[in-house]
């Protein structure tokens, strides 16, 4: 159960949970607004794991508006938590923390993965960066700075041949090593 304030539930706030929810195999995966992540069984519900990560990072209230990410055996969250796990990468089966990445707050954009530069990078824009990350370990390829407000960095980066589009941002990505160009 995910605890919201009473301001949570007027109308024209348009607060609660934004994450879509990712289902592979028998297990559905959900990411609530204060980062309570949890994984259940699509057939009876059951509560197969937890993992309330506002209780061992600073999240800001109903901040945690990502859809949540599958990549191999781990379970991607992107909910701004401080210090240094602005990306969690968790074990789909047991909920435990397999790496932290990053200081950045969040932002609305999910992040994605793509093959580029000869290597799989996780995809995140922040509200205060673009960065590739090596989804295995959360260790950073590259980043670059962009301010922008929670409001402007709301769309998912798409990618096609070498070409990252981020809202109205082109980058051309490197054909032989995780970089922009």
């Amino acid at each position: 159960q995910e605890p919201y304030g009473d301001w949570a539930y007027v109308p024209e706030r348009g607060a609660g949970p934004t994450a879509t929810p990712i289902v592979e195999e028998d297990r559905i995966y959900i990411v609530g607004a204060n980062g309570n992540t949890h994984c259940l069984d699509v057939k009876t519900g059951k509560v197969l794991w937890e993992k309330n990560i506002g209780k061992e990072y600073q999240v800001a209230e109903m901040s945690c508006r990502p859809s949540p990410l599958i990549e191999g055996s781990l379970l991607v969250v992107f909910t701004g938590a401080k210090p240094g796990a602005s990306l969690l990468a968790l074990d789909k089966q047991t909920g435990k923390e397999v790496w932290k990445a990053l200081d950045d707050a969040v932002s609305n954009s999910s992040p994605i993965i793509i093959n580029a530069g000869g290597k799989r990078q996780l995809i995140v824009w922040s509200n205060s960066s673009l960065a590739s990350l090596n989804p295995a370990n959360g260790h950073t390829y590259w980043r670059e700075p962009m301010a922008t407000s929670g409001n402007d960095s709301a769309a998912t980066p798409v990618f096609q041949g070498n070409r990252l589009l981020v809202s109205g941002l082109m980058l051309d990505l490197g054909a032989d090593a995780p970089r922009f160009l």
